[in-house]
């Protein structure tokens, strides 16, 4: 049983120079053959021409709609609106709210990640200032125990 062969290339004729004529089943002729690393869809599949006339839904979630935040009166896009009263009904108890915020915005494993690093800024922020506020009293330390010594060999 033979194995069958899907496309030919014509560097294989190269190891058969005496089939150069041959045409048939499996051996088409040797002007049309694929040529060694071409592809046989040079073009490719034509991409989809961006238009907004094909997203209106992408549209409508981009319109501005006015909200009352902290007494002030704002305009955010409606997806922006859309989340925040999915979050207040979340923090009010519903649980079907919570699950879908949650699933919708990567899940607690990118809030704890965040969280983690924004707690690392925050505590090296804390660090540098502890240590230049222990620098400052260690010098200011030193400056007196000199001022004293000055003060007893005088």
């Amino acid at each position: 049983m033979t194995k069958k062969v899907k496309f030919h290339h014509i560097e294989d004729d190269a190891e058969n120079p005496g089939d150069e004529e041959k045409v048939g089943y499996c051996k088409p002729p040797k002007h049309s053959r694929f040529r060694r690393g071409q592809s046989g869809n040079p073009k490719g599949r034509p991409r989809v021409a961006y238009e907004e006339d094909d997203f209106p839904v992408r549209r409508f979630m981009m319109e501005p709609v006015e909200i009352t935040r902290k007494g002030k009166k704002e305009q955010v896009p409606t997806y922006e609106a859309i989340l925040m009263r999915l979050g207040t009904k979340a923090l009010s108890g519903d649980d079907a709210s919570a699950k879908l915020l949650l699933k919708y915005t990567g899940g607690l494993k990118d809030f704890r990640e965040e969280w983690k690093r924004v707690m690392t800024e925050a505590d090296m922020k804390m660090i540098e200032m502890v240590r230049e506020a222990s620098n400052a009293w260690v010098n200011d330390l030193a400056d007196k125990k000199a001022k004293e010594r000055d003060d007893e060999e005088s």
